[in-house]
Parts: C-alpha cells; sequence; structure tokens
C-alpha cells in the first residue's frame, strides 16, 4: 500500500480515542486539530502509540523499547555530551543504572 494512502486510512479509522485528553487537546492547543489516539495504559503509551501508528496495532511495541535501549547503550557518549545530561541524575543515579 502507498504510504500517502496507508496514511490517510489511518487517520480516517476509527481508532478509540482519549476523551479527556482530546477536550485538554481542543481547548488549549485548538490549532492541531487532531485527537488523542487510546493506547493501552501499561507505562508504554509513548511505544504503544508509535506501534499504532506504524502498523495499527501495538504488537510492535517490545521491539520498539527494546532498539530505543540498544540506541541508548551504543550512543552512551553522546549522551552524555548533550548539554541536558546534568540533569539526568534527577532521573537515575547513573547513565549505565538507566539502561
Amino acid at each position: 500500500m502507498r504510504k500517502a494512502a496507508k496514511r490517510e486510512r489511518l487517520f480516517n479509522a476509527e481508532f478509540p480515542t482519549d476523551l479527556s485528553a482530546r477536550v485538554l487537546l481542543h481547548r488549549y492547543l485548538p490549532v492541531l486539530q487532531c485527537n488523542p489516539l487510546k493506547t493501552s495504559g501499561d507505562g508504554n503509551c509513548l511505544f504503544n502509540a508509535v506501534s499504532l501508528l506504524l502498523q495499527d496495532d501495538e504488537k510492535l511495541t517490545v521491539a520498539l523499547r527494546y532498539l530505543s535501549c540498544l540506541t541508548l547503550i551504543e550512543n552512551e557518549q553522546s549522551y552524555k555530551k548533550h548539554i541536558e545530561f546534568s540533569k539526568l541524575h534527577n532521573l537515575s543515579p547513573t547513565f549505565s543504572s538507566a539502561v
């Protein structure tokens, strides 16, 4: 399927919508004109949402999370050079323990 056709099908599909988030988005960011899709509330909402957008379901969630961890590990030195790296101590004692 062509990318444009798939994208059109995705955004016209009847996916469940997060009604609370929809009210807030429309109130505070009306220019976006978008509807938040409801994903599983299992702590993986970012990965669930990306999987939903890529293939219309959440089956890629574990693979996306795994690949994200690998990317963090493989690029540790690049992340340590980031200007905001010093603020990460609030999230975890060390970079290594976070990944």
